[in-house]
């Protein structure tokens, strides 16, 4: 009787803790104990980002959840998110779980890292990537169209080998290999034509995959019950996530050590061609610094190449799968690409802001596939009020890109698919409509990689579709337009059949 006593005790507790935190928050459903509102979120049957855009109808465009044992805000419409997520008090990362054993317990990188030690890492890095030529894409225009080669020749070579006019492509490993590339060299420079290095890239590759595959379901659990990780590290996907973030780690180290004495031998510091290089020079500068080290570096290394590619290459099979549902925009694409470069030429960054309804038809693509469905958390590190609602220190904040990527208030029918939904009368793209689009987050927090996926997307997307008509594969059925979700969106694996363009 004691006992049951004690239990009515803790649960009158929690609710009076519950109620005094958010009586003046945002409305949300009565959580339970321990497990937070996750029974309500099971129970409603169906994936967690619909669930959430199923709260959001009945609570508003501000609500609250709890997720096991943590508190989170969503925002379920364009306004909610920009005001939220660009707050000054809502920039900072609750660092948990398998993600806080990523780097030892150290505030470092740029993706989770918080307070002067992002500051200093994210200006550090956007100078340098604008160094090295990412302002204007000079530095790495190249490198695109060299990765973005190959895809087509593996293409003309499918072809060529099949004998007949056309080919069936399985586009789920089509993009992974080249848009990790691009990163790589901007990183690494370019050891990635040694053998060794492309060895290490591949297995870069490789273990990012397995990651993924860990995190499927143990990324919910490893946020809702951080302390689940060390009772049952097998399902929370922690032993193979630490296992692929020590390899990660070594192989950025030997790729440094050896990027190091060859500065030491060469006149490399007079021309840097990589961000490693730049790295290694503000160590140099200063040995003592407890921002700049071989450690941070890995942290760093992770964060581009990881973040980038795997979003960039979603990113590319969703503009893939758009191109053949949607046959008659990949034919409009196609028109604007004979009149603007011409069947011969091959697409450059200069071309993009000539070809609105390319740039129309990637917007939508990212409206539609919702590649980052809850953007990454911002942490609340000062209790503020936005409208009517107090926000109350060390709450998260998540977006909910469903309700704003779909929101009828603003979208006309917009379960469909319909690039002109972001073109003016005068048929260039409209600056208002673009900022209702944030697939990289907004603010100081927005991924530092969007220009590289950017760039990347519009040059594979032209040059392919200049070279080749993309199509169903024949006697099977359309492929699916919904994504299978997790912490990035896709596709689900499919095939396209593609045949070369007769060239007038």
């Amino acid at each position: 009787m004691l006992v049951l006593w004690f239990l009515i005790f803790l649960l009158i507790l929690f609710y009076v803790r519950h109620f005094i935190k958010w009586k003046h928050g945002p409305p949300g459903p009565l959580p339970l104990p321990l497990v937070g509102n996750l029974v309500q979120l099971i129970m409603m049957g169906t994936q967690p980002h619909l669930a959430i855009a199923r709260l959001s109808k009945k609570y508003g465009d501000i609500f609250r959840l709890q997720i096991g044992t943590q508190d989170f805000v969503f925002a379920s419409s364009i306004e909610a998110l920009v005001n939220l997520y660009t707050r000054d008090e809502a920039l900072g990362r609750d660092v948990y779980g398998t993600l806080l054993d990523r780097s030892a317990g150290q505030n470092t990188g740029i993706i989770m890292a918080v307070g002067e030690t992002w500051e200093i890492n994210r200006k550090w890095t956007f100078k340098t990537l604008n160094r090295l030529g990412l302002r204007k894409g000079s530095g790495i225009e190249d490198s695109i169209n060299e990765q973005c080669d190959f895809v087509v020749k593996s293409c003309e070579t499918a072809l060529s080998t099949r004998g007949t006019g056309w080919v069936a492509i399985d586009v789920s490993p089509m993009f992974l290999i080249p848009v990790t590339k691009v990163v790589f060299r901007l990183v690494m420079g370019d050891r990635i034509d040694d053998a060794d290095n492309g060895a290490a890239l591949e297995k870069l590759i490789y273990l990012s995959e397995e990651m993924a595959k860990s995190t499927s379901l143990g990324a919910g659990l490893d946020a809702a019950f951080p302390f689940l990780r060390f009772i049952v590290p097998k399902l929370t996907g922690r032993n193979v996530q630490m296992k692929c973030y020590t390899s990660i780690r070594d192989a950025a180290q030997k790729l440094l050590d050896a990027i190091r004495l060859e500065q030491k031998s060469s006149s490399l510091n007079d021309d840097p061609k990589s961000l490693a290089h730049l790295y290694i020079q503000e160590m140099d500068n200063d040995p003592s610094s407890a921002l700049f080290s071989d450690f941070h570096f890995g942290s760093l290394y992770m964060d581009l190449l990881q973040a980038a590619s795997d979003t960039t290459n979603s990113y590319l099979q969703c503009l893939i799968l758009f191109s053949v549902t949607q046959r008659s925009c990949q034919e409009k694409i196609y028109e604007e690409i004979v009149n603007i470069i011409g069947t011969c030429n091959r697409a450059t960054l200069e071309h993009r802001r000539l070809m609105p309804y390319t740039e129309s038809f990637m917007l939508e693509t990212h409206r539609h596939s919702k590649i980052v469905p809850t953007l990454l958390p911002h942490k609340i590190t000062k209790e503020f009020t936005i409208g009517k609602y107090i926000i109350p220190q060390d709450t998260q904040i998540l977006a909910d890109i469903h309700s704003v990527n779909f929101d009828e208030r603003i979208w006309k029918n917009p379960m469909e698919f319909d690039p002109t939904r972001f073109l003016d009368t005068d048929g260039s793209v409209s600056k208002e409509k673009r900022k209702l689009c944030v697939p990289f987050g907004v603010g100081r927090r927005a991924c530092p990689g969007e220009s590289v996926a950017e760039w990347t997307a519009f040059i594979f997307l032209v040059n392919i579709i200049r070279s080749f008509m993309l199509a169903v594969v024949p006697g099977e059925n359309p492929p699916m337009t919904e994504m299978h979700v997790g912490i990035t969106s896709g596709p689900h694996p499919f095939k396209v059949a593609i045949s070369r363009r007769e060239i007038n």
